[in-house]
Order: C-alpha cells, then structure tokens, then sequence
C-alpha cells in the first residue's frame, strides 16, 4: 500500500449526480497530497484508491462500484479492450509506476471526455427533436 497518510480532513460535498460530476468529484478527492493509495480502497476514510474514491463519492459500495457507470466511463477511457471495469482500473491504479498525478488527470480527462460525448448527443436529439431529422 503506497500513500503519505493524509493529514487533512475529507473533502465533503453535495453528491455528485451525473457520471462526470462523479469523475470529477472523485479526482478532487484524491488530489491533495497524500490523499491516493494503491492496495486497498481507503485506509480511514483517509486516503482512496480509484475505485475507493469513486465509491465514496457515488455512495456505492466498494464490491459494486466496479460495474455503476462512472467506473465504466473511466475503464473505457484507460482501455477502451476491456470490458472489466473493476479490473482495468484495479490493475492501472496499482501499477508500481503509477504517479498520484496521472489518477487525479485520468479522472478529469474521462469527465471531459463524457461531458463532450453526452453534449454532443444532446445537441443531435435536440436537432432530431425540433427537426424530425436523426442526424
């Protein structure tokens, strides 16, 4: 288990409602030093893996997060090849090289990421919507 032992208090907000808002809120879990861990979900309610961070902003428990849609989101956007949430991000978290960094930029980046697919798909029902043509 890799961490610095968080001194700070956990970040409270409101919960999260959409997939990136999830990502995103997750991200700012596990942004301030220490805060990341590899090798287990959480160590009192301290310091987060991935997935622990994603629960833990979702509400889910740590044995269901690996299937609800922002892990999903994440795990197409670590290895668009695997159809294993838990796993891909399991695996990508606990990688020895892996830096705090590139968790808190993976999680922004697969919020991105949705919020452009969903406003992209938004703006073609709307189009589909006023005009009665799919585009």
């Amino acid at each position: 288990m890799v961490h610095s032992g968080a001194s700070a208090s956990i970040p409270t907000c409101d919960a999260p409602k959409t997939v990136a808002d999830i990502l995103t809120a997750a991200a700012n879990l596990i942004e301030p030093e220490g805060a990341w861990l590899q090798g287990a979900y959480t160590q009192d309610l301290r310091c987060f893996c991935t997935l622990g961070a994603l629960a833990h902003v979702s509400g889910k428990g740590a044995t269901a997060v690996g299937v609800t849609p922002p892990a999903k989101a994440l795990a197409n956007h670590l290895n668009p090849e695997d159809s294993s949430a838990d796993r891909v991000i399991t695996r990508w978290n606990d990688a020895p090289e892996r830096t705090q960094a590139e968790v808190v930029a993976a999680l922004r980046a697969a919020a991105e990421k949705f919020r452009t697919a969903n406003s992209v798909g938004t703006e073609r029902s709307e189009v589909h919507h006023k005009t009665g043509v799919k585009p």
